[in-house]
């Protein structure tokens, strides 16, 4: 399930702010957003059920896959 391992990769989008300031040099959003946008649980529920949304077969399965997935990068975060 591709699915699921991009649901993994998910929380660290909030990170791509590092790029726009490197460019920029004046704004703040890596240190600002990082770690709090994307590692919440709020969206962890969010991109789980996007992700069984998208799921072609087995949604529940794929809910539950991705849920723990998305915990299991919070847990390796810490």
């Amino acid at each position: 399930m591709p699915l699921v391992t991009l649901t993994g990769l998910a929380p660290d989008l909030d990170g791509a702010g590092i790029i726009i300031d490197f460019f920029t040099g004046t704004t703040q959003y890596y240190f600002k957003y990082h770690h709090y946008q994307g590692h919440s649980f709020l969206f962890a529920f969010l991109t789980a059920s996007i992700a069984a949304f998208l799921a072609k077969s087995q949604k529940t399965l794929g809910w539950f896959l991705s849920l723990f997935v998305i915990h299991l990068h919070f847990i390796c975060d810490l």
